[in-house]
């Protein structure tokens, strides 16, 4: 591949440029332009504009043929007419059609920067090294149980647990005692020759001790499956002296690879740049109409459930930062998701689809930036969702979660502490992901689709111990003595109390984001969570009153979530999760008392009263669930129909947390495989109390 070497830009090109997309535009009928991007390079890849519609018919892009001389030129083209050659996963390289007996021109672009700040036409493009891609011969490849295809030029690796290895003799005349030198790359690199093929990759480092001992390091990666190039990532501190790389066919455990599956590589290399192609969202556009009241979207929202155990997934507790991009999906043994999976329970009564998506195990540079694969992904789920019918509600989920860093390190996630650090990682990650998510679902989708800022945003050190009871006073109800005893108080918590003020600043922040990126974000609903996405943390005033406040004549929160303001008009959505019968293994209910029935009724209407009937803010249960397994059937039945019962009568919608898997010891209520519910019973039981079939 040709190599462009980096110069400075000027201002006429971008100009002319962005006049020939527009004119492009208004031929392919897509509303508008691209909204502006900052600009920038990055290793000799340059790109100014992506353009995609929702069903994939155009791709616009705009090129230079000499960047050095300045010669630059703008190509705007139709994918649906074959006039321009681009394949999104091509490494940003596109060939236009030759002219006739001539070689079709190769031609790089600007890679549009994740912060989306406007272009400005003075703007300059700065000058930095490029190296090229160190390419690694795969005929000089220690073949060991795989074999080199010379017709093909492909490396094959026929059986699992089969390896080649890459003795680094073969790269310069280097050898086992004298290692390559990767200093001036980021990424080793390996494309497939079909993306569903998987593969462990080791990379061995040397690494010299303060002793002046050299030992060898160990770092081992599975490539991901339906990716047909994989990224690895040097290790910055021994990747000047890499010793070898072995290559394993094998089936991982995180996704589902027939056994007998053979890998095949048309290439292998390191390189400085991983090219990075936001996916934005263009067209075509749909009109959203704003002019439904909130407590009439929630109304007909009605019955829903929830994608759980499947874009929401990230590594275990022993290894939350594993990253495995697309194969995330099924780490946590559901299965991947498929059109028919998705359409099945609309079918069969359903209204409303959350879809949990996890964020902070998909960034992949330096600069916040998603993995537009992994993106492309969430959007192809959620149309599928959107042309079932559905509402459908799309949220940042798990980038909270147990054992966070102290301090939080680069797109660890967000957490809800107060420590200036803390706080200000937390800003710039939430902030960066919700400009990407906004960009990629704006006009080409209407009001069906809602935003939710997080997910039971929470302060997870547990060194703190108030995780889940945040500034709360924590009753139970005495069955012997008749009467409602404290098992906690954290009132007077200074540190719960902050928490609270941070929380309401996030969703600010969320919310201006969400908004600032115009088109129909500027008017969509928004649900807004409180701490834990509790329904005792939302509470605005310590008075409201409920069953435990009544009975012990204590307020039982502080009254310090606020909704954050908005600039559009009746729509934002409250959002509560509610488990009356317990959540997990320690906290299930064998039985649904008469006091937690008072306790649950008094708590929704207090809601009620305080924001849907006081503010018009209806209120959405986003997540309600009870373990098939660990609590009788029965005992389930009354409450499903108790909680509709109360849903219907305050106008809120209720989202039944589906966890995915098929074990019993789950709240799954859908097999996803096999199309069918595991207990009809229950889940028309639950649609009949909200009025539906």
């Amino acid at each position: 591949m040709q190599r462009i070497d980096r110069q400075t830009a000027f201002a006429g090109c971008a100009i002319a440029a962005f006049a020939a997309f527009a004119a492009f535009a208004a031929r392919a009928e897509v509303p508008g332009p691209c909204p502006a991007r900052t600009i920038s390079v990055a290793d000799g890849q340059v790109q100014i504009a992506h353009h995609v519609d929702r069903k994939a018919a155009y791709h616009t892009l705009f090129a230079c043929d000499d960047l050095a001389a300045g010669d630059w030129r703008a190509v705007a083209a139709s994918r649906a007419t074959s006039a321009l050659d681009y394949d999104p996963c091509s490494n940003g390289i596109v060939r236009a059609p030759a002219a006739a007996g001539g070689a079709s021109p190769a031609r790089r672009f600007f890679r549009i920067g994740s912060s989306y700040a406007p272009f400005k036409k003075d703007d300059a493009l700065p000058r930095a090294p490029v190296r090229d891609d160190l390419a690694v011969p795969l005929s000089k490849i220690d073949e060991r149980e795989g074999s080199f295809d010379a017709a093909t030029g492909r490396l094959v690796l026929p059986k699992p647990n089969k390896s080649s290895q890459i003795w680094f003799g073969s790269l310069g005349g280097q050898s086992w005692n004298n290692p390559v030198d990767a200093t001036d790359y980021e990424w080793f690199v390996l494309e497939k020759h079909d993306a569903t093929d998987s593969f462990n990759v080791r990379i061995y480092y040397n690494y010299v001790d303060p002793q002046g001992v050299t030992n060898v390091i160990q770092s081992s990666l599975g490539c991901e499956t339906y990716r047909d190039r994989c990224y690895i990532r040097l290790d910055p501190r021994y990747k000047g002296s890499i010793r070898m790389i072995q290559i394993q066919a094998a089936s991982n455990s995180w996704h589902y690879v027939p056994s007998d599956t053979a890998v095949t590589l048309d290439r292998i290399y390191f390189t400085q740049n991983r090219p990075v192609v936001p996916v934005v969202d263009e067209g075509p556009a749909v009109p959203l109409d704003d002019s439904i009241p909130a407590t009439d979207f929630v109304r007909a929202m009605n019955v829903g459930w929830n994608l759980g155990g499947s874009l929401e997934c990230h590594g275990p507790s022993w290894d939350p930062d594993l990253r495995i991009g697309l194969d995330t999906e099924v780490i946590w043994s559901s299965p991947y998701c498929t059109e028919e999976m998705i359409r099945w329970p609309k079918e069969h009564g359903y209204s409303t689809i959350r879809i949990p998506v996890t964020w902070y195990n998909h960034v992949i540079d330096t600069d916040y930036a998603i993995d537009p694969d992994w993106m492309r992904r969430v959007k192809q789920v959620v149309d599928w969702a959107i042309d079932a019918g559905y509402y459908v509600i799309l949220n940042e989920h798990h980038s909270v979660r147990e054992n966070m860093p102290r301090p939080l390190g680069y797109a660890s996630g967000y957490i809800v502490r107060d420590d200036p650090n803390d706080i200000a990682e937390s800003r710039r990650f939430l902030k960066a992901v919700w400009e990407q998510i906004c960009a990629a679902f704006n006009d080409g989708y209407d009001e069906h689709l809602v935003f939710e800022t997080m997910n039971e945003p929470r302060n997870t050190d547990e060194t703190h111990g108030h995780v889940w009871q945040p500034g709360l006073a924590c009753y139970y109800y005495n069955q012997e003595l008749g009467y409602w005893r404290t098992w906690c108080d954290n009132r007077a918590c200074p540190e719960c109390l902050a928490d609270y003020a941070i929380l309401n600043d996030y969703n600010q922040l969320c919310l201006d984001t969400i908004r600032a990126s115009g088109g129909n974000n500027a008017r969509r609903f928004v649900m807004i969570p409180a701490l834990c996405t509790g329904r005792d943390t939302i509470r605005a005033d310590a008075g409201m009153t409920d069953a435990q406040s009544r009975l012990t004549g204590e307020a039982q929160s502080p009254g310090l979530f606020r909704m954050p303001r908005d600039s559009a008009r009746d729509k934002l959505l409250a959002t509560i999760h509610d488990y009356a019968l317990g959540s997990s293994a320690s906290s299930l209910e064998p039985a649904f008392t008469d006091a937690m029935k008072t306790d649950l009724s008094d708590g929704l209407r207090a809601l009620h009263d305080h924001y849907t009937a006081a503010s018009g803010i209806p209120i959405v249960i986003g997540e309600a669930g009870a373990q098939r397994k660990m609590i009788p059937l029965s005992v389930r039945l009354e409450w499903i129909r108790f909680l509709g019962d109360l849903a219907r009568r305050y106008g809120m919608a209720l989202v039944y947390w589906d966890s995915g898997g098929d074990r019993e010891a789950t709240m799954a209520e859908f097999d996803r495989e096999g199309l069918r519910f595991y207990e009809p019973e229950f889940v028309q039981a639950m649609l009949g109390s909200m009025g539906g079939d």
